[in-house]
């Protein structure tokens, strides 16, 4: 019987500017090469690549053009380890605070739409989630796999009451 594999994570032309910059830094060559400089426009990250298109006059042959060229970039990208590290407090914690929460089965790591990460509790994973489960953690986290490409070798720890989400460097 053939495995089935889920599709590859998409870029979508609804996605904010400030999301797509933090999942994908790599992103701002192929917009730069559009004329985009939405990296340093005081008004890219409060609309959707589409909006942003649309307010610089781009066709929408230009847009999806822009967008598969992003999507090409996103799947040309070298493998990286397919890991998040729990650390044992955050986990610990996660399972203090969802037991004072109605329904939280995971903790999932999302986009806040200004271009920074949060963590919510949820009581099940969304469609493209992949769970995740520490070694030492009984409590899952659900990460988007178009963020796990980005988030892949981070560490979730707890630290000045509060989950703090480490990136490693590149």
């Amino acid at each position: 019987m053939p495995s089935r594999h889920p599709p590859a994570p998409s870029i979508r032309g609804d996605i904010p500017i400030l999301d797509l910059l933090a999942i994908f830094p790599e992103s701002t060559e192929i917009l730069a090469a559009y004329g985009l400089a939405c990296f340093s426009c005081p008004f890219g990250g409060s609309e959707s690549l589409e909006d942003g298109c649309r307010a610089h006059g781009f066709p929408k042959e230009v847009t999806k053009a822009l967008l598969n060229d992003l999507n090409r970039l996103l799947t040309e990208k070298p493998h990286k380890e397919e890991v998040i590290t729990i650390t044992k407090r955050a986990a610990k914690e996660a399972v203090k605070m969802a037991k004072q929460e109605k329904n939280a089965k995971g903790l999932r790591v999302q986009l806040d739409g200004q271009g920074s990460f949060c963590m919510e509790f949820r009581a099940k994973p969304e469609k493209d989630d992949r769970i995740i489960k520490g070694k030492d953690a009984a409590f899952p986290l659900y990460v988007p796999r178009l963020l796990f490409s980005r988030l892949s070798g981070a560490t979730i720890d707890y630290r000045g009451g509060r989950f703090q989400l480490d990136l490693r460097s590149e």
